[in-house]
């Protein structure tokens, strides 16, 4: 499908294919996802478990949610362990207890976020607006600086971070009045990109994991069957199966502190990265144009 975004890959997908099959790709592994309770979280940790996946550990907001997303990760996968961890994603003493629980991991998946509603600045209310930076910034800080001290030292480390692209397409129509999120997830792309500087042995990846069909997507049935129509709207296997392959080690030296949309073939993305020179910026949160031409 023609892509509906500015696009770094001619192709453009809106659902898992076969270079993203997870099966086996992620054997022996330990896993930990936060905003386990549902969605792209609850889909990520089924495909984990599909590829083969030895631990996952489930941090979520709400227990009877997390209880379901283990029951999905049995279906998946008999063999998989799952922990349940209940905790806020600003939690700094819940997520030392769910780190310590842990212990040794291979893959983080940063996914817990909020998406505070359409205001203007001059209008906005200030605790509301800055909800969206204590979840989405603050959050992602407290979460990887609990489970730093525990990453396996053997392997190929990866923590993927979920984004958005609304934070980089603030042309498109409709789209305004979101300062909150996209300044919060600026902000958060940007951290990832200091975190992947200050950890050269992890893999660190900011990822736009699709439009997909969520709590946070406010749309009419009719709208969504437009967004589908135009390739706007995705399956929850597509971001799902994009982690999994980004946690291998091939997949994860080639896009370590990068921004990457889910949508992106990586057949067509590795091609493309190969050609880039060693220490090549693109697809990284910079000022357009630098460094500038005197």
């Amino acid at each position: 499908m023609k892509p509906p975004f500015p696009s770094f890959t001619k192709i453009w997908r809106n659902d898992t294919y076969p270079a993203l099959s997870p099966a086996g790709r992620a054997t022996g592994k330990t896993v930990v996802i936060t905003g386990a309770s549902g969605g792209i979280g609850r889909a990520t940790a089924v495909s984990f478990a599909k590829a083969g996946a030895v631990k996952i550990a489930l941090l979520g907001r709400r227990q009877e949610a997390l209880e379901e997303t283990r029951r999905s990760i049995e279906a998946a996968n008999s063999h998989t362990q799952t922990s349940i961890h209940v905790c806020e994603s600003t939690d700094a003493e819940g997520l030392q207890l769910a780190a310590d629980a842990v212990g040794l991991w291979d893959v983080l998946v940063l996914n817990a976020g909020i998406s505070p509603g359409r205001a203007p600045i001059q209008t906005a209310d200030l605790t509301v607006w800055w909800s969206a930076f204590e979840t989405n910034v603050k959050g992602s800080f407290i979460t990887a600086q609990a489970f730093l001290p525990h990453v396996n030292p053997q392997g190929s480390p990866t923590i993927i971070s979920v984004n958005a692209a609304l934070p980089f397409t603030l042309t498109f129509p409709g789209w305004v009045a979101k300062s909150a999120y996209n300044g919060s997830k600026i902000a958060l792309a940007q951290i990832m990109q200091h975190l992947a500087q200050e950890n050269p042995s992890i893999s660190v990846v900011s990822v736009h994991p699709g439009i997909i069909d969520t709590d946070m997507l406010t749309a009419t049935d009719e709208q969504k069957a437009y967004m589908r129509s135009v390739g706007l709207l995705d399956t929850h296997d597509l971001p799902a199966d994009f982690f999994v392959w980004l946690s291998t080690p091939e997949a994860g030296k080639a896009c370590t502190g990068k921004y990457l949309f889910a949508n992106w073939d990586v057949e067509e993305l590795m091609e493309k990265l190969r050609a880039e020179e060693e220490g090549s910026e693109v697809l990284t949160v910079k000022l357009q144009g630098w460094p500038f031409e005197g």
